[in-house]
C-alpha cells in the first residue's frame, strides 16, 4: 500500500496574522503614567515683608541649608531652635503644632495634649460662631462704604465672601451659637531653603507637611463625620454629581478648620 502523504500547513500567512494582532494590542492599550510629586522651588523674594510682628508660637519654621541639614527656627521659643535628624519625624512635630493648644475632641488626644490652651510654644485657638461671621460681615460691609482705595475694596470684599462662606457652613454643622475653634489667623508653616538645598529635600519636606495637614484633618473628621477627610475629599472630587455636594460642604469646612498656610522663601544668607 502506497503511503498517503500528508500535505504541509501553509505558513505563509501566520506572519501576517502575528503583526496584525500585534497592532491591535499595540492601538487599544492603554498605558498608565506615572505619577510624579512636582513642586517649583520657590523664587527669592523682592518684595519687602509687612511690617508686622507675628508671634514665633504662631510659626512652624522649617530651614533648609546649602548642606542638607534642617533646623527648626524658634521653635522652643526665639532663639531657641530645634535640629531635625530624622525628616520622618516632621510629619509629627507639624501634627502635634497643630494640635497642642486646640481643645480635645476625643479621649485620644486629651491624653496627648492635656493642658490645651497654655503652651506659650504652640498656636492659639479662638472660638467662632454663625453669628460671629454676621457681625464682622455687617463690620466690613459698613467699612466697605468708606473705603477708596480699590486695592483695599477688593481685600475687605474678599474678606466678606469669607466669612460669608463660614457663616453658611458653622450654621449648618454646629448651628448658630456654638463655638467653633479656628487656629489663630497668622499661623502658618514657613519652608525656607537656600540657593543649594535638594530638590529631594524639598520635596520630602512638602510631602510631610502634606502628611501632617491630611492626618489632622482625618482626625476631626472622623470625629465629626465618622470618616476620614481622605474618603470626604475622594467623593467630593466627583464633579457633575449633586449627591456630592454634601461632601463638599464637609471638606470646604475641614479645610477652614485646619487651614494649609504655607509660605515658601529662597534667601541668600
Amino acid at each position: 500500500m502506497a503511503r498517503r502523504e500528508i500535505p504541509e500547513i501553509n505558513a505563509g500567512s501566520m506572519a501576517d496574522i502575528a503583526f496584525l494582532l500585534l497592532l491591535f494590542f499595540l492601538v487599544t492599550t492603554t498605558m498608565e503614567k506615572d505619577q510624579a510629586y512636582i513642586r517649583d522651588i520657590p523664587e527669592e523674594s523682592k518684595v519687602p515683608p509687612e511690617n508686622q510682628e507675628i508671634q514665633t508660637r504662631n510659626v512652624f519654621h522649617i530651614y533648609a541649608n546649602n548642606k542638607d541639614q534642617l533646623l527648626l527656627v524658634d521653635r522652643n521659643g526665639p532663639g531657641n531652635s530645634v535640629p531635625v535628624k530624622n525628616i520622618e519625624n516632621l510629619s509629627e512635630d507639624i501634627y502635634k503644632w497643630y494640635l497642642s493648644n486646640r481643645k480635645p475632641i476625643n479621649k485620644k488626644m486629651a491624653d496627648m495634649f492635656p493642658n490645651p490652651g497654655n503652651n506659650e510654644s504652640f498656636p492659639q485657638y479662638y472660638g467662632m460662631s454663625a453669628k460671629d461671621c454676621e457681625i464682622e460681615i455687617e463690620k466690613f460691609e459698613k467699612s466697605l462704604t468708606q473705603i477708596k482705595d480699590p486695592v483695599k475694596s477688593k481685600t475687605v470684599a474678599k474678606d466678606i465672601r469669607e466669612y460669608e462662606v463660614k457663616s453658611r457652613l458653622f450654621k449648618k454643622f454646629y448651628g448658630d451659637d456654638e463655638k467653633v475653634q479656628l487656629i489663630n489667623v497668622k499661623a502658618h508653616i514657613r519652608i525656607e531653603i537656600q540657593p543649594k538645598t535638594s530638590y529631594e529635600l524639598f520635596t520630602q519636606i512638602q510631602s510631610e507637611v502634606e502628611e501632617a495637614i491630611c492626618k489632622v484633618r482625618n482626625e476631626i473628621a472622623l470625629n465629626q463625620f465618622g470618616e476620614t477627610y481622605e474618603k470626604i475629599r475622594t467623593k467630593a472630587s466627583i464633579e457633575n454629581d449633586k449627591k456630592y455636594d454634601e461632601d463638599r460642604k464637609k471638606q470646604k469646612l475641614l479645610q477652614i478648620l485646619v487651614p494649609q498656610r504655607v509660605i515658601e522663601i529662597l534667601t541668600k544668607k
